[in-house]
């Protein structure tokens, strides 16, 4: 009698996001070869910059769902995809990599942590600060380096996907965890527009989370 294969931990993970009511995204993910120990993306493209950290759907963050039937078909064909989840809707993001940086930046980053909200550290040395929705459109908060802020328009890669490196995304502290307003501190430094079009390829360029 042939064996029935277990769903996969992302799988199930893209179908709990979905029933709380968070839209979902398949994220492409890592390829490794075994005789090298090289690393592709399974978008195919050789130099890829953002390997496993950018949707499988062709209209990006647009396709996000919490239709668990829709999610079931993506991560049959895709078993292997990393999650992501569409920014702007239920939480904001503000994505921080790195850990050196100027005054500026670590007055953000405390505010940040004293903010308490949920909390994700990826695979690549990147942490994800969760916020209240603000209504304001993904975009580089102004005079920071290596930060970006994910509202309308953007995703974040979420737990427990795969980094290129090896590790797995987790949480510090998850989503029941109490949503924060957006600090002053960081509100300030954004610019205040609306609902946008998913950001640019140059956005994205450097978005290895």
């Amino acid at each position: 009698m042939s064996s029935v294969p277990q769903p996969g931990a992302r799988y199930l993970a893209a179908l709990d996001y979905a029933r709380r009511g968070l839209p979902v995204v398949p994220l492409h993910y890592a390829l490794r070869n075994r005789r090298t120990t090289a690393v592709a993306c399974s978008c195919g493209e050789p130099t890829c910059a953002r390997v496993g950290a950018h949707p499988l759907p062709s209209h990006g963050a647009a396709d996000a769902t919490t239709d668990p039937i829709r999610l079931t078909w993506w991560w049959r064909r895709f078993p292997e995809a990393n999650v992501g989840l569409a920014t702007g809707v239920g939480f904001d993001a503000l994505i921080v990599r790195g850990s050196v940086g100027d005054t500026a930046r670590w007055s953000v980053i405390a505010q940040a942590l004293r903010s308490a909200g949920p909390l994700v550290r990826t695979g690549g040395d990147t942490w994800h600060f969760l916020f209240a929705p603000a209504g304001l459109a993904s975009q580089r908060p102004w005079g920071l380096a290596r930060v970006e802020w994910r509202g309308w328009g953007g995703w974040v890669v979420a737990p427990p996907s795969h980094h290129p490196g090896g590790a797995v995304a987790a949480w510090v502290r998850d989503l029941d965890t109490r949503l924060p307003e957006l600090p002053p501190a960081i509100g300030e430094r954004l610019e205040q527009v609306g609902p946008a079009e998913p950001l640019t390829e140059l956005v994205y360029a450097q978005a290895r989370d």
